[in-house]
């Protein structure tokens, strides 16, 4: 089973259902030309996460309308903007997988954002056991209408201040509060964090962005390690 986008019409599927294709194709596909893919189910299930179709617009719009407020406590806005989907990865630790896929759809158009975590290596001697250290963070974005397709700096925001919130939520004081109580973030976990918008394939027509985000969540997934070391992705198709 391979996906392409010339395999693929979106208008069978649901997005959720989508997705499950593309990650279903990367347990069997040889797409590689050096090879065959490593991704198995239990890889799949082990080092990815995908979030829900709605999770980035929910966050943007909450956001939106905190601004529109005049915001005077930005401590609580940000909050209030975490708030509405706090609990979407109750049943998952994020931070214990490899990638967070986050799709995006705005200005009727999809692209999609690529979190890629990286463990930090913890001297134990320095380090008590019980005291978890947050990945380093990497957010990719993938755009076929390229990097005017969509606000990169805005997105990357977004997504950190989620992190930061998720992290402290799992991890920090607020993780022994109760799940419906209100908390500051008042370090920045993830400060290292930085964007990179990756040259990806352009579409050519008006219509087809859902197709090419499936196609090029399956493509990073099979080839990070050389995107991650050469910065590199529209010459891999």
């Amino acid at each position: 089973f391979t996906l392409g986008i010339e395999h693929f019409v979106p208008a069978f599927w649901s997005a959720e259902q989508a997705y499950a294709i593309v990650l279903a194709g990367l347990k069997t596909t040889a797409y590689d030309p050096n090879g065959p893919s490593d991704w198995t189910a239990d890889k799949v299930r082990d080092e990815v996460h995908l979030m829900n179709t709605h999770f980035f617009s929910t966050m943007d719009k909450k956001w939106i309308k905190e601004e529109e407020n005049e915001i005077t406590n930005q401590a609580k806005s940000q909050y209030r903007v975490f708030a509405t989907v706090r609990s979407w990865t109750n049943a998952v630790d994020v931070f214990s997988k490899r990638y967070i896929i986050v799709p995006i759809h705005k200005d009727d158009h999809w692209r999609v954002a690529i979190i890629a975590l990286v463990s930090p290596v913890v001297d134990a001697a320095q380090t008590p056991s019980t005291q978890r250290q947050p990945p380093k963070a990497t957010v990719y974005l993938l755009d076929s209408l390229g990097k005017t397709g969509h606000d990169a700096k805005r997105t990357k925001a977004l997504l950190k201040l989620w992190l930061n919130y998720e992290w402290e939520a799992k991890n920090g004081v607020a993780s022994v509060a109760a799940v419906e109580d209100m908390f500051e973030v008042t370090d920045d976990m993830f400060s290292d964090c930085v964007r990179v918008s990756l040259k990806a394939p352009r579409q050519t027509d008006g219509f087809n962005c859902g197709v090419y985000v499936l196609n090029n969540i399956e493509q990073f997934l099979m080839r990070y390690d050389k995107i991650r070391d050469e910065g590199l992705f529209a010459e891999f198709f």
